[in-house]
């Protein structure tokens, strides 16, 4: 190979890796990461047993009341804009006080549109949206008078559901922000079938769900 023809072809493979790494810089530039964590507060919703008992089918409704849960969250983000981005975000709200074998846990996975508009130099305004699923673990024991030990029931279903936020985040530096939040969140009526060989409910209904949860927040940029 001639000396020029090698040179060139130097020049043109550092030019071209030069570039792709300018544009892997750039677009770390524009990516975040988000968590925030706080006090979730589920509203009363009617719940609808269908079944079979020691003394024949059933069919019964109820209010269900809620504990104060937590919620955390954490997601990866994208900056389209100054103004606008979108993330996926993943989390999971609990009741930590709530004993070992009866339990009620969501997992919602949702992808979100925000806004955001600045304050002044250090403080931002953000309003989002988003809709996904929502995996809703319900465990408990049943008691009922024929069981001489309580069954513990359990399963697992996926709903749909959809959240708005808002909050203010405040720059400690040029990539860590932090924040005060609210985030609602709303999630389709959703069922749980419990099988099995024993007389027991067979299937337990909630109404939709909404909880209310206010959180601190950490922004990582890249």
């Amino acid at each position: 190979m001639k000396p020029t023809t090698h040179l060139l072809n130097t020049i043109v493979i550092v030019l071209l890796a030069n570039c792709a790494t300018s544009q892997a810089a750039s677009w770390l530039d524009d990516t975040y990461v988000h968590g925030d964590l706080g006090p979730a507060f589920t509203q009363d919703t009617t719940f609808h047993e269908r079944g079979l008992n020691f003394n024949g089918p059933f069919v019964k409704s109820g209010q269900a009341t809620f504990d104060t849960e937590i919620r955390g969250d954490l997601s990866f983000g994208y900056n389209i804009t100054k103004a606008w981005a979108v993330e996926l975000e993943g989390g999971v709200i609990w009741a930590p006080n709530e004993p070992t074998d009866n339990e009620f846990y969501q997992i919602p996975v949702t992808l979100n549109v925000l806004y955001q508009m600045p304050l002044n130099k250090s403080c931002n305004l953000y309003f989002g949206a988003g809709a996904g699923g929502v995996v809703n673990i319900l465990q408990f024991r049943e008691f009922n008078q024929g069981y001489h030990i309580p069954p513990l029931l359990s399963d697992t279903s996926l709903a749909f559901g959809y959240q708005a936020q808002a909050g203010i985040k405040y720059a400690v530096s040029r990539r860590i922000d932090i924040g005060l939040g609210y985030k609602f969140l709303g999630v389709d009526g959703d069922s749980w079938n419990f099988g099995g060989p024993t007389p027991g409910i067979h299937q337990l209904k909630f109404d939709s769900l909404y909880t209310h949860t206010v959180l601190l927040s950490f922004n990582l940029k890249f």
